[in-house]
């Protein structure tokens, strides 16, 4: 038989925050589904000597009810560089929209998530919560599927992904709170901080406290993650 794909964007019409669309389902379960487009894969299903570029065909599918109903039509079409470049950039900065984890990627520090079937979106680490706590344990700290509040920041620097906030912020605007990692303690002076967008900004020893401390800067070392604005 033909197996299609229901990518999670495409199972409500209207998803809650912090849900996990497919927890609704189970293995063997029938559902209603309409195709609305197709994707080329490759499969290991034949031998490399054989078929060494083989690849398939595989229907991308919608469960949502407002497309089931009526004369809902779409034309079977490959995601392509060129679609998706304007995709990427028919999002405005500080546009607000969901979201679906797929995984915290360890290596380059952070979320990745999935925008629809064809765009996939990055939030960098300083830019996935506001809780200096929460971002200790990245990994645990959403699940895979899950649907999160969005903000658009821009294209990325490869024009193929879609950057992203998940604590409202876009831009290093005055009066924008944000989280910042500790590169240097400079006695008597203050910090300089790591930022979000790739910034380094310093905090002077005399915002580090609303009120007096004699030894202003004993609780900050390098690498520690501090809410600052």
């Amino acid at each position: 038989g033909i197996v299609g794909s229901v990518h999670t964007s495409e199972i409500f019409d209207q998803v809650s925050l912090n849900a996990v669309p497919t927890s609704t389902f189970k293995v063997g379960q029938k559902v209603t589904a309409r195709v609305i487009g197709g994707r080329e894969i490759k499969t290991n299903r034949y031998l490399p000597i054989t078929h060494p570029h083989f690849v398939i065909s595989v229907p991308e599918l919608t469960l949502k009810p407002s497309k089931l109903q009526g004369n809902y039509t779409s034309d079977w079409t490959l995601q392509s560089s060129g679609n998706l470049s304007e995709q990427i950039h028919s999002y405005q900065a500080g546009q607000t929209l969901p979201c679906f984890v797929f995984k915290y990627n360890t290596v380059k520090k952070c979320l990745e998530v999935d925008i629809n079937g064809d765009l996939k979106g990055r939030v960098e680490l300083l830019l996935m919560s506001l809780n200096e706590q929460g971002v200790q344990n990245p990994e645990k700290l959403y699940k895979q599927g899950q649907v999160l509040a969005a903000t658009v920041i821009g294209p990325d620097l490869t024009d193929t992904k879609l950057t992203i906030s998940l604590t409202g912020v876009y831009s290093l605007s005055p009066g924008a709170v944000v989280l910042g990692i500790v590169k240097k303690v400079t006695p008597n002076v203050g910090l300089v901080l790591t930022l979000p967008f790739g910034q380094t900004g310093v905090a002077s020893i005399f915002d580090l406290n609303d009120s007096y401390r004699p030894y202003p800067l004993k609780k900050f070392a390098v690498d520690r993650i501090v809410r600052c604005c």
